[in-house]
């Protein structure tokens, strides 16, 4: 065909798109090509999950006529087809209520079959299992058509060569746990067949989601599901509660943090619920939000260059500390907006991706009858210091707490990324000054805890060092089948253990003391400071003994408490260790 006839056919194709048109609404218009520049016919370009469709010609222009409104528009090629493109998707295509909308050219890469095998772990293929292709850097999800397996559990889609992560749901009525396989290189030519994926079996979780200030159902809350102790987020298909604010998803045996995010707009405050044990289906019944305000604001750096991407994180200064705020990244302008109930808050904000800048805080900003927004939170050029921190027996220090306090005035800089790395690795942008860095060893270690006092950062500056062994290790948890949240008025039960791990060391007498701290961080002694002889090498324990938390403001229920076991030196009262029990109480 000449071009002057392909010409005249994209004229026609759009005029006639433009009679039929609708008198609402606007067209969205545009050109399907591969990455050569070549025009592709038979492009299905269409409305994400609506009706409306176009299928591309030999020109592979395209006109759909849509309400006004912002669309996430797809663009499926002919599959099978030699040779094959991979379908894409076009974001937030905004559509006026007249006018025209264009797109200019929308490019096709080159497409690849990946596919694999769906199982259960006793090896039955699973028909009708949902696939999904994850871009494991941003998480996006491709457009897969056709992405269910069949009758022998495989699937079968076309994608553009990269490396990603492959996750299948079983069909909806079925107790798998949905899980998935990392690091599928698809390079082409020819066809790439991932690693089998098989489901486990698991069980129900389900609740229902109400307003607290009516008892309404609310619609389009997502539910996160992660372990408890290692934080990973299972993967939970369908988890947006419904019109009647009911949610059901299938997770593992196990003790999870199960989030509550309300969708973006909607004044209700997101919460989470800790140490949710799971070892049956369960029925969580009712969950309430509580309305909330916006609160509000902007994060600048040096020079009042907006800061993109950082963390906001807002902490009460009386009461409950940290507020559950998802969504609370800072936007292209610098600003955030999050829900917090009525309060006085401290807000703070890390870096994001900006090298060297200290992270920042502005308040209290109190939160009462209407939205509030906050000062300006302005970020200061600082130094980084950084280092490597290692145990007693020569391996890497992993999870040590990192705090570094001004020497000469006692403030605390704000450190986001507070715990070593595997590697024990840890980095802070401070200002420049001097400063007492205390490291402190998580939970089991027999690391000792130390300060390496009036330490000056005034460039760039690596501060490595090494842990030396415990005088005496504390050691406190929650007794084998005691759950770690319990209702008001109730004792847990823990286990409570000292050891003198260095039988070279002679060691004191040691006084111990239990304590409880609440959400505010009010603490209540439950047991008398009281002394004992502890000899080289010995351990000394005491389990199953009931302990019962003092009564709690209704306010405080479901945030996080503490228990808090120390051990220190009976003549001169220095710290030796002390262990902390995250509980929850309702």
């Amino acid at each position: 065909m000449s071009s002057i006839a392909l010409r005249r056919s994209a004229f026609v194709t759009i005029l006639t798109a433009l009679i039929a048109a609708p008198s609402f609404g606007g067209i969205v218009i545009g050109t399907a090509r591969n990455a050569a520049g070549a025009n592709l016919s038979g492009v299905v370009v269409s409305q994400s999950g609506g009706t409306v469709s176009f299928t591309t010609g030999a020109t592979g222009s395209f006109s759909l006529t849509l309400p006004a409104g912002t669309y996430l528009i797809d663009f499926a090629p002919p599959n099978p087809a030699t040779p094959l493109y991979a379908p894409t998707q076009v974001f937030n295509v905004v559509v006026p209520a007249s006018g025209t909308v264009n797109l200019g050219v929308v490019t096709l890469q080159a497409g690849f079959v990946l596919t694999g095998t769906v199982q259960t772990t006793a090896g039955l293929a699973l028909s009708g299992a949902d696939t999904d292709v994850i871009i494991p850097a941003t998480g996006a999800k491709l457009l897969t058509p056709g992405d269910n397996t069949n009758a022998s559990g495989v699937y079968s889609v076309v994608v553009p060569a990269g490396t990603y992560t492959v996750t299948a749901d079983a069909p909806a009525g079925m107790l798998f746990v949905s899980t998935g396989v990392n690091n599928v290189v698809v390079t082409g030519p020819g066809t790439t067949t991932a690693p089998l994926i098989q489901l486990p079996p698991g069980f129900s979780l389900t609740a229902t989601v109400v307003n607290a200030s009516n008892n309404v159902g609310v619609a389009n809350v997502n539910i996160d599901v992660e372990d408890q102790y290692t934080g990973v987020k299972l993967i939970t298909p369908n988890d947006l509660t419904d019109a009647a604010g009911i949610f059901t998803v299938v997770v593992p045996a196990g003790v999870f943090r199960v989030s509550f995010k309300p969708a973006v707009g909607v004044l209700l405050v997101a919460r989470q619920i800790e140490f949710v044990a799971i070892g049956s289906n369960f029925n969580a019944g009712i969950v309430t939000l509580q309305p909330g305000l916006q609160l509000s604001g902007t994060v600048l750096g040096v020079g009042g260059v907006p800061v993109v991407g950082a963390d906001i994180d807002v902490d009460a200064t009386l009461g409950p500390a940290r507020i559950y705020t998802p969504f609370d990244s800072t936007n292209a302008s610098g600003q955030y907006a999050v829900v917090v109930p009525p309060g006085s808050y401290m807000v703070s904000s890390d870096n994001g991706p900006v090298p060297l800048l200290v992270a920042g805080a502005v308040g209290p900003v109190t939160v009462s009858m209407a939205n509030v927004v906050a000062p300006t939170i302005q970020l200061v050029q600082g130094v980084a210091l950084s280092g490597v921190v290692t145990g007693w027996n020569g391996q890497p220090e992993t999870g040590a707490f990192i705090k570094v306090v001004n020497t000469s005035t006692g403030v605390e800089v704000l450190n986001p990324f507070n715990a070593t790395s595997a590697t024990g690795a840890y980095a802070i942008n401070v200002p420049a000054g001097t400063y007492d860095v205390t490291i402190t060893p998580q939970h089991l270690s027999l690391s000792r805890h130390k300060i390496l006092a009036a330490t000056p950062v005034l460039s760039p500056t690596t501060l490595n060092t090494t842990l030396l062994i415990a005088q005496v290790a504390a050691y406190m948890a929650a007794s084998p089948g005691q759950p770690v949240l319990t209702l008001q008025g109730l004792p847990i039960l823990l286990d409570l253990a000292i050891y003198h791990p260095n039988p070279g060391l002679p060691v004191p007498p040691v006084q111990l003391t239990l304590e409880f701290v609440d959400p505010a961080g009010v603490v209540t002694t439950l047991v008398p400071t009281f002394v004992i002889p502890l000899g080289a090498g010995q351990f000394v324990f005491a389990l199953n003994l009931p302990f019962l938390p003092p009564v709690l403001p209704a306010s405080y229920s479901g945030f996080p408490s503490r228990f808090r076991f120390r051990a220190e030196n009976a003549s001169t009262g220095q710290l030796l260790d002390a262990d902390d029990l995250k509980v929850a109480i309702f």
